[in-house]
């Protein structure tokens, strides 16, 4: 759970750009596919985990029951790489994993590789999402050097972190500053629409929570005017605009 305290800080940082108006309930909607990768299944006690190729992620696993029974009934079910469509969302119940990915296709890949390396060359698969991949960066108040940096990674995951430095530029455009992280947050993203993409982050300051985004994007710039924390909805006035930059050393 995050303490009333840390959930205070998150909403302070909101201020500084958001103007927070009456909470109302966020409209969710969820295209069953809007993520597809390969990977492996592995059990932790009575529950499955994915770990995408080429990743240190690991998420929860929900499946269909007809997958479970399909894939998983044999108690000598070896690991193996699987192909996996479906979407990502924050875990509501107690797991090693802050993060559930909901199945909704599932399939065996079958190669040539060793059992105990299943992620071979040949079983892996691009994203259809991959030119959303990269790093993003937004300045919270003109005047002021507070930025956030966004990191929108191949394996779906994405990384955020607030930070301040002492001159008129980041740290991530200049070598001789030293910035001064004030939050740094884990969480995952995925395309909504063509021209929606959602970032959730699950973990702020490594203590769960759920701060939701929803961007337009346009020309690779990200735009949102609201954010859920907690699932309780505030208005972003002025926008938040993040804008593409070059990953930071």
């Amino acid at each position: 759970m995050i303490t009333r305290k840390l959930k205070g800080f998150i909403v302070c940082l909101s201020v500084l750009f958001a103007a927070c108006q009456s909470p109302s309930q966020p409209s969710r909607s969820f295209p069953s596919d809007s993520i597809a990768l390969t990977g492996v299944i592995s059990q932790g006690g009575h529950q499955y985990y994915f770990s995408p190729c080429d990743s240190h992620q690991q998420w929860l696993l929900e499946l269909p029951t007809s997958h479970w029974q399909s894939h998983f009934r044999s108690p000598q079910a070896q690991p193996g790489a699987f192909y996996v469509q479906g979407h990502l969302k924050a875990s509501s119940v107690v797991s090693q994993s802050d993060i559930t990915l909901v199945a909704t296709q599932l399939t065996p890949i079958h190669s040539t590789a060793s059992p105990s390396m299943p992620c071979h060359a040949s079983t892996r698969f691009r994203s259809k999402d991959e030119p959303l991949v990269g790093h993003y960066q937004t300045q919270l108040k003109q005047g002021e050097h507070t930025y956030i940096t966004l990191a929108l990674r191949a394996d779906h995951s994405a990384q955020e972190q607030y930070f301040h430095v002492d001159s008129e530029r980041p740290s991530t455009e200049q070598t001789d500053t030293h910035p001064s992280f004030i939050l740094h947050n884990r969480g995952f993203w995925q395309r909504l629409s063509a021209n929606k993409v959602e970032v959730v982050m699950t973990l702020i300051q490594d203590q769960r929570a759920v701060l939701r985004r929803v961007y337009h994007t346009h020309n690779g710039v990200l735009t949102t005017q609201t954010e859920s924390i907690n699932h309780q909805e505030f208005a972003i006035h002025p926008a938040l605009i993040f804008y593409p930059t070059r990953e930071p050393q």
